[in-house]
């Protein structure tokens, strides 16, 4: 048995400090409020592909791959240390992770983000104090919806996927979970994952379903 949590919006609130980053490095490389804060906060939980598509909609252009490039390389810039320590972990996720630990379900962190923006993340945020295992993706074209950093961490981690967990909080995360062949627990995201069975609205309720009933991971919620 098995729990994989995504990172960004489920374990830590860092969905409006990628908003901001992405915002200036769009600012930056397209010109100043060519594409608005509302865009760019409504598809931040999406993929950078399938960001950069929506993008190529709303601006009814299309943007060169190196365009596409340079506006990551400068939100991944914008990233500094000091931005990242103001992100906090949601609460409950340590109470979480050492009930997991006290039922002996192994977990892991799967991230869609790229290494040099994980390798910013894991020390300032001490991410390594919630899970010693953090599977990230190595290329936009294996980021989630794309199973890769699932498969990975079952592997990684040994779990069996018929009784794996993916702990997620975008409909993408749940795409993932369905091509991988794992179970889904979708969190805060009431508006796209509210109507999911297994749905909790953070990751305190998590923990206090857990606590409730032990064997609720088996009971497949």
């Amino acid at each position: 048995m098995g729990v994989i949590f995504d990172l960004d919006g489920t374990l830590i609130n860092s969905i409006g400090t990628h908003t901001k980053a992405m915002k200036i490095a769009m600012d930056k490389v397209l010109g100043k409020d060519v594409v608005s804060t509302t865009f760019v906060r409504a598809h931040i939980r999406y993929p950078s592909s399938i960001l950069f598509k929506q993008l190529r909609v709303e601006l009814k252009k299309k943007l060169a791959a190196e365009t596409v490039k340079k506006i990551m390389e400068i939100r991944d810039a914008e990233l500094t240390p000091r931005l990242i320590k103001k992100i906090k972990f949601f609460n409950g996720v340590f109470q979480t992770v050492g009930l997991l630990k006290e039922l002996g379900i192994s977990y892991c962190i799967a991230t869609s983000m790229n290494s040099r923006e994980l390798s910013k993340f894991i020390p300032n945020l001490k991410l390594n104090s919630v899970s010693e295992i953090i599977i990230n993706s190595p290329r936009l074209d294996l980021e989630k919806p794309n199973p890769f950093i699932l498969n990975k961490s079952i592997k990684t981690c040994k779990m069996s996927k018929s009784h794996t967990y993916y702990v997620g909080d975008s409909p993408y995360d749940l795409v993932a979970s369905r091509r991988a062949g794992v179970h889904f627990i979708g969190v805060f995201n009431k508006k796209e994952l509210g109507k999911h069975p297994g749905f909790c609205k953070d990751i305190l309720s998590l923990k206090d379903r857990l606590e409730r009933n032990p064997d609720a991971l088996r009971d497949k919620f």
